[in-house]
């Protein structure tokens, strides 16, 4: 070999080592991760509620849905009545709170009738 090659050689070969390096540390990430655009993360979340799909458009399907997504439907019957059932219980804790700010509504509402 030359004098300029040698002196070249081992230069080249380090930086090929650290390349390798370098994919060997990277190498089991996929180059982009799927990202579903409503989940966190995605460019779509909690942004854009005009275009998602409500919650009721779901209660009304075809038949053949049915038969096709029935362990999706029958999770979906299970979240929905969980769903409700912690509506209610919400809406019972949430009840003092209100009777409270109308009661003192009409009282402002009456004070001011009075005036």
């Amino acid at each position: 070999l030359a004098h300029l090659a040698s002196i070249l050689l081992p230069k080249k070969s380090l930086r090929n080592l650290s390349s390798w390096c370098v994919l060997q540390e990277h190498g089991n990430k996929q180059h982009m991760p799927p990202i579903i655009p409503f989940s966190p993360g995605g460019i779509s979340y909690k942004r854009y509620k005009c275009y998602s799909l409500p919650q009721r458009g779901l209660d009304h399907r075809y038949p053949l849905e049915e038969v096709t997504y029935l362990d999706y439907l029958s999770k979906r019957a299970q979240w929905k009545m969980c769903h409700l059932e912690g509506q209610g219980k919400n809406e019972s804790l949430l009840l003092p709170y209100l009777v409270g700010i109308v009661t003192i509504m009409l009282k402002n509402v009456q004070s001011g009738l009075k005036d």
